[in-house]
């Protein structure tokens, strides 16, 4: 290190404060290493395992199409091997008591995990007995018969089982318990606190791109996933007897649970507390012995003080954006919550994670498509849907002001059950009702059709709730009650028009009845076993999904006729309103239309409506004006050869839009010349009526009931759901190796004989699916939450696979297509390879927007997730002020925020590794490294990061690191001592380095100032990097002679809270230092990278 400069030391220093602050000094297992050959990847998750190690649980969240998956499999092979290497001298220790591990993740994710990700882990130690990986959804409701208490044959545990006494737990799409609301947020939170060991706490590890969708609440939530404060199973002493003890516990509270005698409806609280009585509590309890540094004292009270910072952000760019001035928040990029964030999170975006490849030499090649343009938007006028109509006349229904009047509907027959069971009272407020109005109204946003689809069924729900009630008086022969109710229902239907009833009846049923007025509630209500939820969408908010299972009942009749009876009235009143407004509704939507051509049966929804197949039905295709500005978008994609996928949030626009383009396949050559007249206004020059036809020969609609779903998506995008080569069967026995072949052959078939080029989706594929095939992604409908947008363009718009998109023939698939007789489906990138994916946003008219303030939500939401964990894209939907706002709120948003500064500076601990390498440098010499540095302007007022060793005299040494900025008087530096969360105190003091007196002076007259003394953050360190570094900053080592005293007096102000009295000063014992003194901290240059 003799030979080493001052620049060169100065590195040295730095690397090891960037290594011990990334937690480097925990190592992966060795096997584990060799498993994870991609180096951003083996990085992320050493950098996890020293956070599972500190505090118990973190977070990844790096962006769409990175990996997450293959980081947390590096993960699993490390504590699988660990656990091995640790009780080798115990015999059968994976059989006895095996290190289990359980993953959790959405449905549409599952079978990635079982088939894909976990299998080649066997090779590397990993028991696969051992691992569990299960839906979320199980852990909505946990009822005797539910799935997740049941055993197999082949397995002892059951999955909860399984998941309690589980070491290593992965919550895959953590942000779907971002809600304290849904029932399974708090189940999971509370089974997590649930100790199965004594001494060794459980680690987890929660998986998302988007942990922020709305508000700070959503990061509180997912946090206590991982810090709740444990519930102990045993009260043994020791570890072995305290493990025998919470096994029994955890299989006697589960054996009685899936019993015949155990409670009836909810078991979760027996399993968790030990009580079927148990309440669940909404307040989180936080642990209180973890060290998140001295700004983070406790987890809650830390993120509201977050939140409200937030927002006093959220509204200042607002406002100065609206008037095209910049806010002081637009001069420096924003981060809340960044001091916790920065111990519990790893979240690269693609560029760094392409960087750290670079940086190490590393042959593995990170390819993505060109950065994504500024999403097109697509306006549609009000032309013939009654937009304005629809609003004036039902938006009231959904007024939630004090003003309201009497045409509001309550929506509180979403609070039956809570009632029913004496969890609520009709007087309280649930959450579940506001939600329910939320997603009624956007259905609204994404067709009248929808809407009217809506109201149809709150109307069979109503009348369905009325007559459960009217059977149970019946039941239990309450006469007094069973008169009054049938009263009200005979004078209710009695006020309606005879023909509105004909039209709510055949809209909802598509039947008939003679006597209308007679039966009209019970035959309507019969329309309920073909029912879907009322705003029915494949990712409906799980505070509602326990709202259609069928639940045990744990109360009396006569108790719950006793509480349902005071619903009644609020249930007439509402199922009134409805009868009245249905029948409006229709002839907005209809009126076009003779009777007999409106659409039956739109409580089953989607494609079960019997949806007309007329050619007046088809000519919507023009006539709705939303439906013809997609229609010339489509064909105009398919003029380009691209696939195109069209999201909605909800199966039924997607079945109506579908309804209407086959019902183009009925036309006379006058329709077809009337379609293209009203089309080739758009763009669509030389329009023909076979382009049309085309169109619809290679579409498809796949939602939440699609049966065949692999083999329509294997269609849409076969280059990267089938592989244009035959996979490879190494190690596989013949019969294994021509059961692959023959599936590999029989999906690609499919897929030449019958090419899908449009796919119209639910959110169903808007998680976990590898669609690059696909050029262009259509939001049919602006979703609320921004985050559900950025998670659909990651479908297609996702790491890119080279032997795909570099090879241009596929001799086997070509064969295949040869045998066939058809054409090798043409892959659009290989002739397009520098063009960009396409997100295209379907922009709702003025009016609309102006009732239910979705782009102006957007943007809200999108501003709180990028000041928390940043946003390398936008939706491209947000309220037009943010155009003025200095993000474009549009596409890549990081270019002013960039990479948070912890993973900025991960990246340069590998440009420092390669430049070690190269100049010959060994980074251990930094463990004997003892230097003060400056830069050569030799600034004494400059701030200043350090590292010390440091104590009493005859006491134990302790590290202590700190970030100072001098305050300079006449000429003589003072250094603040201050209480290690830094503030304004009487306890204060500055340390003047006049190289004279020891111990040194000290003096309280100096206004305190808040940057003067504050615990090192990454950004301090990335400034130093970027000078050192990127900049070649020239650097000077102070000799001995300038270090002897003035380090001795101020070296104290490092340790902030300790070391602080006049004896400690005069008692001061310093065996390492390393102190970095540069002007560019004040000066926050940028980064390179």
């Amino acid at each position: 290190m003799e030979d080493c400069t001052p620049h060169e030391k100065a590195c040295l220093g730095l690397h090891r404060m960037i290594g011990e602050m990334l937690g480097e000094s925990r190592r992966l297992h060795p096997k584990a290493e060799k498993y994870q050959g991609v180096i951003y990847q083996r990085q992320a998750a050493q950098r996890l395992l020293a956070m599972l190690e500190e505090y118990g649980g973190a977070m990844l969240c790096d962006g769409v199409g990175l990996g997450k998956t293959y980081v947390t499999t590096t993960l699993i092979v490390h504590y699988a091997n660990m656990w091995r290497d640790i009780h080798k001298d115990v015999d059968n220790v994976f059989r006895t008591d095996p290190f289990r591990i359980t993953v959790l993740a959405p449905n549409s994710v599952v079978s990635t995990w079982q088939r894909e990700a976990l299998p080649p882990l066997a090779a590397f130690g990993v028991p696969l007995s051992s691992v569990r990986v299960f839906s979320h959804t199980k852990l909505s409701r946990m009822t005797r018969s539910s799935a997740v208490l049941k055993r197999s044959s082949a397995q002892k545990l059951s999955d909860l089982e399984h998941l309690l006494l589980s070491d290593f737990v992965v919550v895959d799409e953590a942000h779907n318990f971002r809600s304290v609301s849904a029932r399974r947020t708090v189940v999971l939170r509370d089974l997590l606190r649930l100790q199965s060991r004594k001494d060794i706490n459980r680690r987890v590890v929660l998986l998302t791109a988007t942990p922020v969708n709305n508000s700070l609440d959503d990061l509180q939530q997912e946090v206590s996933l991982l810090y709740s404060r444990p519930i102990p199973l045993s009260d043994a002493a020791t570890s072995d007897g305290y493990r025998r003890q919470a096994l029994n516990e955890v299989l006697k509270r589960c054996k009685r649970a899936r019993g015949k005698r155990g409670p009836k409806g909810d078991v979760a609280p027996l399993v968790i507390h030990g009580d079927p009585a148990a309440r669940f509590s909404v307040a989180n309890d936080f642990r209180d012995d973890l060290n998140f540094g001295p700004n983070v004292q406790r987890i809650g009270d830390y993120l509201k003080e977050q939140d409200k910072k937030l927002k006093r952000y959220q509204d200042e760019i607002r406002d100065a954006s609206q008037l095209r001035t910049q806010s002081s928040s637009e001069r420096s990029p924003i981060r809340i919550a960044d001091e916790l964030l920065d111990r519990i999170v790893v979240q690269r975006s693609r560029n760094l994670c392409k960087e750290i490849e670079y940086q190490q030499g590393s042959d593995i090649e990170l390819l993505f498509r060109p950065d994504a343009d500024v999403p097109e938007k697509l306006y549609y006028s009000d032309e013939y849907d009654g937009i304005q109509d629809v609003l004036s006349r039902f938006l009231p229904l959904f007024d939630t002001g004090q003003d309201a009047d009497d045409r509001r509907l309550s929506l509180k027959v979403y609070m039956w059950y809570d009632i029913k069971e004496g969890f609520k009272t009709p007087d309280e407020v649930s959450p579940v009702v506001g939600l329910q109005r939320i997603l009624v109204l956007k259905r609204l946003e994404s067709s009248p059709v929808a809407f009217l689809i809506t109201l149809l069924r709150l109307t069979v729900l109503h009348a369905y709730r009325v007559n459960e009630l009217l059977n149970l008086c019946k039941d239990i022969k309450d006469d007094a009650r069973s008169k009054t109710l049938q009263f009200d229902v005979k004078r209710l239907v009695k006020s309606q028009k005879l023909d509105d009833l004909d039209k709510i009846f055949s809209l909802a049923t598509g039947e008939t009845i003679k006597d209308l007025r007679s039966g009209f509630i019970k035959h309507l209500s019969g329309a309920y076993g073909s029912f879907k939820s009322v705003a029915d969408c494949d990712d409906q908010p799980v505070q509602l999904l326990l709202f259609d299972e069928a639940f045990e009942e744990t109360s009396s009749k006569k108790d719950q006729i006793d509480r349902l009876w005071e619903l009644k009235d609020t249930l007439i009143k509402d199922l009134d309103i409805l009868l009245n407004v249905t029948p409006e509704l229709s002839d907005i939507v209809f009126g076009r239309f003779s009777r007999n051509e409106w659409p039956r049966r739109f409580t089953a929804g989607g494609q079960a409506v019997d949806w007309p197949t007329s050619p007046s039905w088809g000519l919507r295709i023009i006539t709705d004006a939303k439906l013809r500005q997609l229609v010339a978008r489509l064909l105009k994609a398919r003029r380009e050869k691209q696939k195109i996928i069209v999201f909605s949030q909800f199966s039924d626009p997607l079945a109506y839009v579908y309804s209407v383009l086959r019902a183009c396949a009925s036309f006379s050559r006058q329709e077809w010349a009337t379609v293209i007249t009203g089309l080739s206004g758009l763009g669509l020059a030389g329009l023909k009526a076979d382009e049309v036809r085309n169109l619809l020969s290679v579409m498809e609609v796949i939602t939440g009931d699609t049966e065949d779903r692999d083999a329509v998506v294997n269609a849409f995008s076969p280059y990267y759901r089938i592989g244009p080569n035959a996979p490879t069967t190494e190690g596989a026995n013949r019969l294994e190796t021509e059961n692959v072949l023959a599936d590999w052959k029989a999906a690609w078939h499919r897929a030449i004989d019958r090419p899908i080029h449009v796919l119209f989706s639910t959110d169903v594929l808007a998680e976990g699916v590898n669609l690059q095939d696909a050029a262009a992604l259509i939001n049919f409908d602006v979703h609320w939450n921004p985050v559900r947008m950025i998670q659909r363009a990651g479908r297609i718009d996702r790491r890119l696979n080279p032997a795909i998109e570099k090879e241009t023939s596929f001799t086997e698939l070509e064969s295949l297509a040869q045998k066939i007789g058809k054409h090798v489906p043409r892959y659009y990138w290989h002739k397009s390879p520098n063009k960009a994916p396409l997100t295209i946003n379907m922009i709702l008219p003025d009016a609309l927007e102006s009732e239910l303030m979705l782009r102006e939500r957007i943007a809200t939401k999108t501003l709180a997730i990028d000041f928390t964990l940043g946003l390398e894209q936008g939706t491209g939907a947000e309220a037009q002020w943010m155009e003025n706002y200095k993000y474009q709120g549009i596409s890549s948003l990081n270019a002013f925020q960039k990479d948070r500064a912890i993973e900025q500076i991960a990246s340069y601990q590998q440009k420092l590794s390669r430049l070690f390498t190269e100049q010959g440098i060994n980074p251990q010499w930094s463990e004997s490294l003892n230097g003060w540095f400056r830069d050569l302007n030799d600034n004494l007022a400059a701030p200043l990061i350090g590292r010390a060793h440091l104590g009493r005299k005859g006491g134990q040494l302790q590290n202590y690191t700190r970030y100072l900025e001098p305050e300079l008087r006449e000429g003589i530096p003072h250094w603040l001592w201050s209480q290690q969360r830094s503030g304004d105190s009487i306890l204060n003091f500055w340390l003047s380095l006049d190289e004279e007196t020891f111990p040194p002076k000290t003096i309280r007259d100096i206004p305190w100032r808040p940057n003067a003394s504050i615990p090192i953050s990454a950004e301090h360190l990335l400034q130093a990097a970027i000078y050192l570094i990127d900049l070649s900053g020239m650097i000077k080592e102070l000799s001995p002679e300038e270090i002897g005293r003035p380090l001795l007096q101020g070296i104290t102000a490092f340790s902030a809270g300790f070391l602080g009295s006049e004896d400690d000063r005069r008692q001061i014992n310093v065996s390492e230092f390393f102190l970095l003194q540069l002007k560019a901290f004040q000066e926050k240059i940028q980064s390179m990278v």
